[in-house]
């Protein structure tokens, strides 16, 4: 069957929110050349409204176009109500982009899921949750690295964050003379940040006075290691997965 759009509403719950970009564009056009070759999966609301399970893409597509009808199946399948069916949908068709992603582990996480389970339902894992939540309430310095595409990689935003709330100045000048931001340039800018430290503690060892040696304890909070799994769209940048 079909229906005319009016008749179809986004789940508010879908962790797929960017569609303005390059890649969309082209998507919008192999719609108007094709049609729409693949149903919309909705299920009926209390309302009479088709709520769209999977297919966000295709009708964000469909209503650019304004088409006068849109093919669709009806689920009752409790397995596809699941959120995480809609990751997993999204990622086979289009990666999610990382602060999509995000957005969605937040939910869980608010919800009360851990977040080791939330790795595993995700196939993903543990540092990338961390990696990842720390885009959610990022300063606004990381949101428009994130925004313009120098930076997109969440385990690189994790560590562009942490240094930018030690020394933000130094942070921004360094970052703005880079096109892309790489690994070893992260490295590079921690070093320069950890230096004055290691001189302190030289200046301590020698008994200099005015200096303290920085220490660990048990107290001490653990830094998340390197990503152990690279699954598709948690580490990329800048270059976007295509369907």
């Amino acid at each position: 069957p079909s229906a005319p759009l009016a008749q179809f509403e986004e789940d508010p719950d879908n962790p797929r929110t960017e569609f303005d970009d390059v890649d969309f564009a082209a998507f919008v056009e192999d719609i108007k050349q094709r049609g729409i070759l693949q149903p919309l999966v909705v299920r009926r609301t209390d309302n009479g409204k088709l709520r769209v399970r999977f297919g966000a893409r295709r009708l964000r597509a469909a209503q650019r176009l304004k088409l006068d009808a849109i093919p669709y199946i009806v689920t009752e399948d409790e397995r596809q109500f699941d959120g995480y069916a809609q990751v997993s949908e999204n990622e086979r068709r289009r990666s999610l982009q990382p602060l999509e992603l995000a957005r969605f582990i937040a939910k869980r996480v608010q919800a009360g899921e851990p977040k080791g389970f939330i790795a595993e339902k995700l196939g993903v894992h543990g540092n990338d949750v961390t990696y990842l939540l720390s885009l959610i309430d990022a300063p606004a310095f990381i949101n428009e690295l994130y925004a313009s595409g120098k930076c997109r990689a969440p385990q690189f935003l994790y560590r562009l964050r942490r240094m930018f709330e030690k020394k933000p100045d130094l942070v921004t000048s360094r970052v703005e003379t880079l096109e892309s931001i790489a690994r070893g340039d992260l490295d590079l800018l921690s070093a320069e940040i950890e230096a004055p430290k290691e001189r302190a503690g030289t200046a301590a060892a020698d008994g200099e006075p005015g200096t303290i040696e920085a220490v660990s304890g048990p107290g001490s909070a653990p830094v998340p290691g390197t990503l152990q799994a690279k699954p598709p769209g948690i580490e990329r940048s800048p270059a976007v997965a295509k369907d």
